[in-house]
């Protein structure tokens, strides 16, 4: 491999690092709860009952947030909400530590670096993706974002190996180059 396009590749995940300190920067859960506050009230209950079963900071956030909205405002609040609050003030839920404050996004904008550098650069994911491909001497997409972002090769390795299985789904059948897209 040349160092043109590993450099190429270094270049675009700096590209990719700044447009996602963008998307870090606005809150998504003041906006996923902005949003769910337009809907009609069988539309936010659906959508309330949808983030209850989620684990993550940012869905506790936005219950959280669309709860203080309705009871400032003097409405009542929807029963999976009230339950929601019950279950909170009695203890029996209690905030996820799934994920640092921030990471969701910061690891979905790595996770997206990683299959974009690998799709258009040809670069593969990990350094171990091919035996005896040029990325065991510190040349895979991770290793791309790794240095991009200030990152060891182990942490974005990790995020990358830690995506949703539709996202592993897709880069697997691009990387085997099965037509199953």
């Amino acid at each position: 491999m040349d160092d043109d396009r590993y450099q190429q590749a270094v270049e675009a995940a700096k590209a990719l690092r700044k447009a996602a300190q963008s998307w870090e920067s606005c809150r998504p859960f003041e906006v996923a709860a902005a949003e769910l506050m337009t809907q009609d009230s069988e539309t936010l209950v659906y959508h309330l009952k949808e983030l209850i079963q989620f684990s993550e900071k940012e869905a506790w956030d936005t219950l959280g947030l669309i709860a203080q909205t309705l009871l400032r405002d003097g409405k009542p609040l929807p029963l999976p909400l009230a339950d929601w609050v019950a279950d909170v003030l009695g203890e029996k839920r209690r905030r996820p530590s799934k994920g640092a404050d921030g990471t969701g996004t910061r690891d979905a904008a790595i996770q997206l670096a990683v299959h974009q550098i690998t799709t258009t650069i040809g670069l593969t994911p990990t350094r171990n993706s091919r035996a005896g491909g040029e990325a065991r001497h510190g040349r895979s997409a991770c290793d791309a974002v790794g240095l991009a972002w200030g990152l060891g090769y182990k942490t974005v390795e990790r995020i990358w190996n830690e995506r949703i299985p539709e996202i592993r789904e897709l880069a697997n059948a691009l990387l085997s180059g099965s037509p199953k897209i």
